[in-house]
C-alpha cells in the first residue's frame, strides 16, 4: 500500500510480523530492520497489518489495535477490543480514504458480515448501518490480501457486497466455484456466485495471483 507524508518526500517503510509475536520495520532513511517495542502481553499475537494515513495499523488478537508512526516509531493503542467480535473472523481494508474492519460470523454453513469504520477522533470502530457510507464499494475477503474496488469502475460487480470463500483457504486445490459466495450488505443475504451466471465467469477460473498463499503480515508505506 502506498501513501505520502509530504509532496516530494521519498521516505518509505516496510513492516512485517515474525511468528505473529514480533514487529520489525525497515525504513529507507536508515536502511536497517528495527524491532518495534509494542509492549503487548505474551499471550497476544499480531493478526493483521495495514497502512492508513501515514501509519501502520496492527490488529491484535486480544488487545485491539496499535498504530505505529513510520517516522517517529511511536506506538499507540487505539480502538480497543470488542467483546461482540471475539468469535468473528476479522480483516482490515482501506477504501475511500477510510479504514474498515470487516467481521465474518459463520455457523453451520450460515454466513453473516458486519462492517465497521474507524472513527479517528474517538478511536473507536463505528458500525456501518447506512449503505450510503459505503457508496458502491465492493470488498474481497481474500486471505492473502483483502481489497476493495468500486462497482462503478467494474460494472459486472455488485456494489455494497462482500465476495468471499466458503472454505479453508489453505486447501486451495479443492476450491470450486460453489465455494465462492457473495454477501449483500443491503439485504443481509448470502448467495453463491454460481447463482449469478451473468458474471460468475469473470471470477472463474481464478487468476494465478489468487493461488499464491501468503500471511497478511507485511505492509508498505511510502509517498
Amino acid at each position: 500500500m502506498v501513501c505520502g507524508s509530504a509532496r516530494g518526500d521519498t521516505r518509505f517503510a516496510v513492516m512485517t510480523a515474525v511468528d505473529t509475536k514480533e514487529l520489525f520495520m525497515w525504513r529507507n532513511v536508515d536502511k536497517k530492520w528495527s524491532k518495534i517495542n509494542t509492549r503487548i502481553c505474551e499471550l497476544d499475537c499480531f493478526q493483521d497489518i495495514i497502512c492508513h494515513n501515514k501509519k501502520f495499523y496492527v490488529m491484535l488478537t486480544k488487545a485491539g489495535f496499535l498504530t505505529v508512526d513510520f517516522q517517529s516509531l511511536e506506538v499507540n493503542l487505539v480502538a480497543g477490543p470488542r467483546e461482540d467480535l471475539k468469535n468473528a473472523i476479522l480483516f482490515l481494508v482501506e477504501s475511500l480514504n477510510d479504514l474498515f474492519l470487516v467481521a465474518q460470523f459463520s455457523s453451520e454453513g450460515i454466513h453473516c458480515f458486519k462492517v465497521f469504520k474507524l472513527n479517528e477522533e474517538t478511536h473507536e470502530w463505528d458500525l456501518v448501518e447506512d449503505e450510503l457510507e459505503l457508496e458502491d464499494r465492493v470488498f474481497f475477503d481474500v486471505e492473502c490480501n483483502p481489497f476493495s474496488v468500486s462497482a462503478s469502475e467494474f460494472p459486472a460487480l455488485r456494489g455494497n457486497c462482500i465476495y468471499f470463500f466458503n472454505y479453508d483457504f489453505r486447501e486451495y486445490e479443492d476450491l470450486d466455484i460453489e465455494d465462492v459466495r457473495i454477501y449483500d450488505l443491503r439485504t443481509h443475504t448470502d448467495s453463491k456466485l454460481a447463482d449469478f451466471r451473468g458474471f460468475s465467469t469473470l471470477f472463474w477460473p481464478p487468476p494465478a495471483w489468487l493461488k499464491q498463499r501468503s500471511f497478511r503480515s507485511a505492509g508498505l508505506l511510502r509517498n
